[in-house]
């Protein structure tokens, strides 16, 4: 390549770049964001109440997901892992999770479901909850994950 057209493919490769990464408007490509629209922040667990009317094993769970948003509450299926016993769930309580805000709420027999709880699976496929650590990580609660 002469050193001309390299220096014309370099120009349009920043030229690129630059519209990629600009605020978004008519003459402007909005830039690629693979979490564009999930709002994922911490929460804190108030509370973790058994669901014996859920379809599957599930716990009721009550969020603070911080003073920006308040309360939030969620059926999480995850008893296999933290909640086949009353000492299970008590361990819940105060600890942070991931939660998915701005989806669809759910009816889950009675209760309304309004956020999802972040979660990934053991070796057995059960639900392992995604919980950061405060002390570790100065994690506040209602922060948003980016």
């Amino acid at each position: 390549m002469s050193p001309r057209r390299c220096q014309l493919f370099l120009q349009q490769q920043r030229h690129l770049t630059r519209l990629l990464t600009t605020s978004s408007s008519k003459n402007h490509i909005k830039r690629m964001d693979p979490l564009n629209g999930l709002d994922i922040r911490v929460a804190r667990i108030l509370s973790a109440d058994p669901f014996p009317e859920a379809r599957k094993p599930a716990i009721k769970l009550r969020l603070d997901v911080g003073p920006e948003i308040g309360e939030k509450k969620s059926s999480a299926q995850i008893v296999a892992n933290h909640g086949s016993t009353d000492e299970q769930r008590a361990e819940l309580v105060g600890s942070l999770v991931l939660c998915v805000l701005g989806l669809p709420r759910r009816q889950i027999g009675k209760f309304m479901s309004e956020v999802l709880v972040l979660g990934v699976p053991d070796q057995d496929g059960n639900v392992v909850l995604i919980r950061p650590d405060p002390a570790k990580d100065g994690v506040v609660v209602g922060g948003r994950l980016y």
